[in-house]
């Protein structure tokens, strides 16, 4: 692990993925989006879609241009791995289905960027906040299971735990400052909203006020 961490090919990488991820969430804060709204007019429809592919591409760009070390970490077997793969298949097809959710809410920026030929130009870009299904028990479901299908692969190389490492810090941190947008948009419904659901995790809670009620 000691050398795992001096690898001089996964600290440029790490550096590289910090770079990234600085500028992926700047590029999706509200300060950004104001001003370039500001300045694009009509175009800043198509804003999402740009986002979205610029956000692909240059990941995939950072995975081709800083290759990672292919070395083993550990590796499963037996009862064990088969446990892993089914936790891997089960966070893969909840991932897909909270994806298409995500497509619908206009995550790809489609929708948006119809708005451009339409005779009713409309620049809002806030959609209406769901708080219903998978949203109902975890505010970043995403999130969540792209970190378990990450994390329980049974075989764990030096450059897939880079990775997942990589990416779980970002979901954490990025959560936060998401959360933080989310609270200037929608107010106090999305502080209601995060008292009863929780971060991650898709367990509702339980409120003090009925755990009082309970046990009194």
């Amino acid at each position: 692990m000691i050398s795992l961490l001096t690898d001089s090919r996964i600290i440029v990488f790490l550096l590289i993925f910090f770079l990234w991820a600085l500028a992926h969430s700047l590029l999706a804060s509200l300060t950004i989006k104001d001003i370039l709204r500001r300045r694009l007019g009509r175009y800043y429809h198509f804003y999402r879609v740009f986002y979205v592919v610029l956000s692909i591409v240059s990941l995939i760009a950072l995975f081709v241009l800083f290759p990672l070390p292919q070395g083993r970490l550990y590796a499963f077997d037996g009862a064990l791995f088969y446990i892993l793969k089914a936790i891997q298949t089960i966070a893969l097809v909840a991932l897909l289905f909270t994806a298409t959710i995500s497509i619908e809410d206009d995550f790809l920026g489609l929708r948006a960027a119809k708005k451009f030929f339409s005779a009713r130009l409309d620049s809002n870009d806030t959609r209406p906040l769901r708080t219903s299904g998978i949203m109902g028990y975890s505010r970043h479901p995403l999130y969540f299971f792209i970190t378990v299908l990450l994390w329980s692969d049974p075989q764990m190389t030096a450059a897939w735990f880079t990775v997942t490492l990589s990416f779980s810090i970002y979901f954490l941190i990025g959560s936060i400052f998401e959360e933080r947008k989310l609270i200037f948009l929608y107010g106090d419904d999305y502080i209601n909203y995060q008292k009863k659901v929780r971060r991650f995790i898709p367990l509702k809670k339980v409120h003090k006020r009925l755990r009082n009620e309970r046990y009194s």
